[in-house]
């Protein structure tokens, strides 16, 4: 492993930070995809590890920070949306109360 290695990791993380960022207004990963690619990610940190490759290690690890922040982001439920005639319902059995 060398140059191609990290220049891989790096478009890598590119595209998961773009992923992120398009991700905030649609949520459209499958949970099982990321967590998924969280246990392939660990076992290339492990093997990095073992290996002594600090910059691949470093990378993945970075990967994985962003793929877990993913996981939580998808898994925050949306609000809900009322119409207004239902809120102005709500509002007025709360004031009953």
């Amino acid at each position: 492993m060398g140059v191609n290695y990290t220049i891989g990791l790096l478009i890598i993380t590119l595209a998961w930070l773009l992923q992120l960022f398009f991700s905030l207004k649609e949520r459209k990963i499958r949970k099982r995809f990321l967590v998924l690619y969280s246990l392939g990610t660990t076992l290339l940190i492990i093997d990095s590890w073992s290996l002594g490759l600090i910059d691949a290690w470093v990378l993945n690890l970075v990967i994985l920070a962003i793929v877990l922040l993913m996981l939580i982001i998808i898994s925050i439920e949306k609000p809900k949306i009322i119409s207004v005639e239902r809120y102005k319902r709500m509002k007025q059995k709360r004031k009953k109360r």
